[in-house]
């Protein structure tokens, strides 16, 4: 009884938490915006990286089909950002700038990831890694999570 209750206590912490993450939004200011533009200009121009564990955190994808776990796309991304922020050996993009840059790449909207857009995100971002996830079906009472970290190579960040 008292486990039981402990779990859902918790749950119910962890729902709320991540409910009222994502409904904050995203505010991309103009500097921002300003900031992706000029990357995606001078994409060729970019000269190699100068911090080797840099992550950019993509939001993840509800392909669950419940509506009801949307919120969850933004607040696992979060919570992995704070989680990987604590690690001192590791610098996490700024989320603002990743939106920023979606946004101009016209990725924005479906912020979809896979293996041929992480390593273009990676390259401008001038970050080694790239992850997200899906949020996928499970039964009724499970909830089914894939997650990956996409390596951009490094030999995209040679000069060209």
């Amino acid at each position: 009884m008292n486990n039981t209750f402990l779990r859902l206590t918790s749950m119910t912490l962890i729902w709320l938490y991540c409910t009222a993450v994502a409904q904050a939004g995203q505010v991309i200011t103009q500097e921002e915006r300003a900031w992706a533009r000029q990357v995606l200009t001078q994409e060729k121009a970019l000269g190699a990286i100068n911090t080797p564990n840099a992550i950019a955190v993509m939001y993840f994808n509800n392909r669950s089909g419940r509506e009801r776990l949307t919120p969850l796309q933004k607040g696992l991304a979060v919570m992995l950002i704070t989680d990987l922020a604590k690690v001192e050996k590791i610098q996490v993009v700024e989320r603002t700038k990743l939106q920023a840059l979606l946004d101009e790449m016209e990725l924005g909207a479906s912020g979809l990831m896979d293996a041929e857009t992480a390593p273009e995100v990676g390259l401008l971002l001038r970050a080694n890694y790239v992850t997200g996830g899906d949020i996928l079906q499970g039964t009724t009472k499970e909830l089914e999570i894939s997650s990956s970290v996409f390596d951009v190579p490094l030999d995209k960040f040679t000069p060209q």
